[in-house]
């Protein structure tokens, strides 16, 4: 366990001072918590940029090889730093959904494949894995 804790936290991290990639998901919920208290009550939990990133990909889901093919490098940058653009102040599911339009499905994806392989504990935490 701790050694997949250290494989984790040395690979796929980023230097990025943002408020969502390489970020907790309590992190991310605390900024936007700070920011869209209002958008956040009904959000169940779940934060804003992960709901609009797989909502955006659901509405392709018939996409060929939507997680398997990788986009160019440049547009998945593209979309990461206008997120992080548009999170650094207030935003709204209107607001991210008007980001991430000008990108097609793949760009979506491998966006959001990097946000959870940049956080710095899986979805699972560490502290579940002995129970599975």
């Amino acid at each position: 366990l701790i050694f997949l804790q250290h494989v984790r936290s040395s690979l796929g991290r980023s230097s990025n001072t943002g408020k969502v990639f390489g970020h907790t998901l309590e992190d991310i919920i605390a900024n936007e918590q700070a920011y869209v208290a209002e958008v956040y009550k009904k959000s169940k939990g779940i934060p804003l940029i992960l709901e609009r990133l797989v909502f955006h990909i659901l509405h392709h889901v018939d996409e060929e090889g939507l997680f398997r093919i990788s986009s160019h490098k440049r547009d998945i940058t593209a979309l990461r730093e206008a997120l992080e653009k548009e999170f650094a102040g207030a935003y709204t599911s209107g607001s991210i959904d008007a980001v991430v339009q000008d990108y097609n499905a793949h760009v979506v994806a491998n966006v959001l494949k990097m946000l959870l392989r940049e956080m710095p504990e899986p979805l699972v935490p560490f502290a579940l894995y002995p129970a599975i």
